[in-house]
């Protein structure tokens, strides 16, 4: 008012201080009033236009400003009206345009950080033209310590160590020391191996924030790092303090946990955080999906490992190969297979990886190539242990190579000495390939290991029987017996061993013993019918070999006995049938072809049985029975 009166009614700076007044009083409407009606005295003048053109801002009216902005350029306006109008552009939404203002602005005023910083902050979704313009402003600004910080950053994050921290020493030659620069330094230093370096940092940023959650943080990292393990979990659990809802922090003090072997806690900690928040890293994923297995949930690891390769990241290889061994460890092989396939892509020299691809492998029946990737894994240098000798013995176990079983079923036996199962299986390898005396040895140790043990007093008698030591190993089963009575198989072995030498007499109260108790053991009724047919018991062989029969047709020794039972009873027809139906199912028997000619022969059928003999004689000239056959056909030729 008081301009109104003292000023001439038509100047135009008399309407511009007018304009100034009411802006300042919040009335933009009137000041836009009063800035149009100096701009109609003063029309070429830049500075009503840029004070209209912010008015106009002020009052949400962008396009209008935008056309005031344009005017106050037109009119020679300063750089700052230009900058001015790229900011209003990119609040309309027109950031392109925006983006080209401020680069023509910035060509012409190099030195405008203003500008330099709009045009960063409109590019940020743009990460390959953020850069071009951080390094455009660091030429033309070289030491600006925002535009330094920010590319050391930009470089931390694409793992471009070094010129990161050739930034940040520049930043810090600067002055004013800043806790979040020490802290970029000691992000920059791990990235380059340079753990005590690091370590240095992260204390000056300790010292310069004691307050800060993230400085503890990154103390912490560092002596994990350095495997300085009770400090990091101190300096962890000072951070997590500091900001208990830090997810980052959290899960640092699960993975130094984890190290120290609590991996409950560890597990706990990243659970909790997960309730909470969802992770934008794969990293507490992968803490707890270690914790897991730590732990034996491997079910639980599984799906951790799963989570944590929803991301993308670098690395995501070794995770690929953890949750292939995990769930090899879950019987899911054909999946564990195509984890360790993919893992061994990007970390072909991992020899843990190769070592469950021959598990995995084995497991599918592919035993050359399991085989072949535990080979590898040695050859990597991966050491020989307990668990690599016996998936080497179970393969080479399924392959039928016994000698190489048996290599590393005495090295298994070595490092357990007490392991029956182990034991065990050496003397049958030993049994397969003949050596009596180092399977019985072994068998013995299984025994005294295990005392209760029925597969390794089996193992012993049979053992002793081969080596001739029938006396011993009836004593073994009597002991056995002790210790388990209702365990009937070991009867039945003393049968089966008294039997085989020639000494029915004594088996023959054990016999009948037994089958009062256990009267449907085939096997052991055609134990009995040999004892009875030797005996002249003709009757009593006969209705043990039909019981074992009618028990288990597929039992040759007792068609065979049975044959000749209907031989010595002149019933040639019934031996016959009985003789064809073991030739039938086993054609590789030279004694029931024999038998089978023999009736032949009884019945008349003299020339079918002397060709019988022939072929026979020509398909096994060399079976220790053959003479037999030439007596049987030198006979028939009469």
């Amino acid at each position: 008012n008081a301009l109104d009166e003292v000023l001439a009614p038509r100047s135009a700076q008399a309407w511009s201080l007018r304009a100034e007044a009411l802006w300042a009083l919040g009335q933009r409407g009137t000041a836009d009033a009063a800035a149009a009606a100096a701009l109609e005295l003063a029309p070429d003048d830049a500075r009503l236009y840029l004070l209209r053109a912010r008015i106009q801002v002020e009052r949400g009216d962008l396009p209008r400003a935008l056309a005031s902005y344009s005017e106050a350029i037109a009119c020679g306006a300063d750089p700052q009206a230009e900058l001015e109008r790229a900011r209003v552009r990119a609040q309309s939404g027109d950031r392109e345009t925006a983006a080209i203002d401020l680069k023509h602005v910035l060509v012409r005023n190099p030195s405008l950080r203003e500008g330099w910083a709009l045009w960063l902050e409109l590019c940020v979704d743009d990460p390959e033209a953020h850069r071009d313009v951080l390094d455009r402003a660091l030429r033309a600004l070289p030491d600006d310590p925002e535009f330094l910080r920010a590319r050391a950053a930009r470089l931390l994050d694409l793992r471009a160590f070094r010129p990161a921290l050739d930034d940040l020493e520049r930043l810090r030659a600067l002055g004013s020391p800043r806790a979040e620069d020490a802290l970029l330094r000691s992000t920059a230093r791990s990235g380059l191996e340079d753990l005590p370096g690091a370590l240095v940092e992260a204390e000056q940023a300790v010292g310069l924030a004691p307050r800060s959650g993230d400085a503890w943080r990154a103390l912490g990292k560092v002596l994990l790092e350095l495997l300085r393990l009770e400090e990091a979990r101190h300096a962890l659990t000072h951070a997590l303090a500091l900001d208990p809802a830090n997810l980052y922090s959290r899960s640092a003090l699960a993975q130094a946990c984890g190290a120290l072997g609590d991996h409950a806690w560890a597990a706990t900690l990243i659970e909790s955080a997960l309730r909470e928040r969802t992770p934008l890293s794969c990293g507490p994923y992968l803490i707890l999906g270690n914790a897991y297995r730590s732990l034996e949930r491997m079910a639980d690891a599984e799906r951790a490992y799963s989570k944590a390769l929803e991301f993308e990241f670098v690395g995501s290889g070794e995770v690929r190969g953890k949750r292939g061994l995990v769930r090899l460890e879950l019987e899911r092989d054909a999946e564990a297979l195509e984890d360790l396939q993919a893992a061994l892509k990007e970390t072909p020299q991992n020899p843990a990886l190769w070592s469950g691809l021959g598990a995995a492998y084995s497991n599918l029946g592919r035993l050359s190539d399991g085989l072949a990737a535990l080979e590898r894994a040695v050859e990597l240098g991966l050491e020989v242990d307990e668990l690599m000798h016996r998936n080497f013995a179970l393969l080479y176990l399924r392959l039928e190579r016994w000698e190489e079983a048996r290599t590393h079923l005495r090295a298994v036996a070595a490092l357990q000495p007490g392991d029956v199962p182990t034991l065990c299986e050496l003397a049958r390898v030993c049994r397969r390939l003949g050596d009596h005396a180092e399977g019985l040895a072994a068998a013995q140790r299984a025994l005294q290991s295990s005392p209760e043990s029925l597969s390794a007093a089996k193992l012993v008698a049979s053992f002793q029987v081969a080596l001739g030591e029938l006396e011993a190993a009836l004593t073994t089963l009597d002991a056995a017996l002790e210790l388990h009575p209702q365990e009937h198989e070991l009867r039945v072995m003393q049968i089966d061993f008294l039997c085989r030498a020639d000494q029915e007499a004594r088996a023959a109260p054990l016999m009948d013993a037994y089958l009062e108790r256990v009267p449907d053991d085939a096997r052991t009724l055609v134990n009995r019918a040999a004892y009875r047919f030797n005996t002249d018991d003709l009757d009593g062989a006969e209705a043990d070999l039909n019981r074992a029969l009618a028990l288990d047709p597929t039992i040759a020794l007792a068609r065979f006995n049975r044959a000749m039972l209907h031989i010595r009873r002149d019933r040639f027809v019934a031996a016959l049938e009985d003789a064809a139906v073991v030739v039938h199912h086993h054609p590789r028997d030279f004694d029931a072809w024999h038998l089978y000619a023999e009736v032949l022969g009884f019945l008349g059928r003299r020339q079918e049985a002397a060709a019988t003999c022939e072929f026979l004689l020509q398909q096994q000239p060399e079976h220790p029975h053959a003479h037999y056959v030439r007596e049987s056909l030198e006979k028939l030729r009469r």
